[in-house]
């Protein structure tokens, strides 16, 4: 069975011990992402520019490693409760509401650790402590299902869109991935902000 834009589910989780989430089902998401993260560059030394035996090749910097990974996702915004949670904390709001209480938003940020020479590093926080990055999961349907997990993104204000046409309106959501990732079995247990 092949994979399809009909059937899927995206979560955006905070940090909580139990975490908090929000869920969204799309069709058409345009979901957009790269599946891991890059390798230091290969430079090669050569004996005064003459490529002999001597030569040979060294790391370069743990940039690729470290940098931020462009993801991006769209979709229509209808007349629910869950689109109002989503674009407040696509906009940097750190409180939300939930079904019985207002809920700080707790980030991810420094929550994971990448692959550095076959060493974990646990990722660090950002300097500015009110940038407030979410785990996100997707998973699409199918006889086995597909679930993958993007940790520590984060979401600048200044780059979600809304888009008015006669369809609609169209969220335009833009983030930068900072930790790990990779396929999972099963989404992360939590607790889902709409009914909590």
């Amino acid at each position: 069975m092949i994979f399809t834009s009909k059937n899927g589910e995206l979560r955006i989780y905070d940090s909580h011990p139990t975490p908090y989430y929000l869920e969204i089902l799309f069709t058409k998401a345009d979901l957009n992402f790269p599946l891991n993260r890059g390798k230091p560059e290969e430079i090669l030394t050569m004996d005064r520019g003459n490529m002999d035996t001597n030569a040979s090749y060294h790391q370069g910097s743990d940039e690729p490693i470290v940098s931020p990974l462009p993801i991006r996702f769209s979709g229509l915004i209808n007349d629910a409760v869950y689109s109002h949670t989503l674009v407040a904390m696509l906009s940097g709001v750190t409180t939300l509401s939930t079904s019985t209480e207002a809920m700080t938003v707790q980030s991810t940020k420094g929550d994971s650790a990448l692959n550095v020479a076959g060493v974990a590093v646990t990722t660090k926080a950002f300097a500015d402590s009110s940038k407030t990055c979410y785990n996100v999961e997707v998973k699409y349907d199918g006889t086995t299902d597909f679930i993958y997990q993007l940790k520590e993104v984060y979401f600048p204000p200044d780059q979600q869109t809304i888009t008015e046409s006669e369809d609609g309106l169209t969220l335009d959501m833009n983030g930068m991935w900072y930790g790990s990732g990779g396929t999972v079995t099963t989404f992360t247990t939590g607790k889902d902000i709409l009914t909590a």
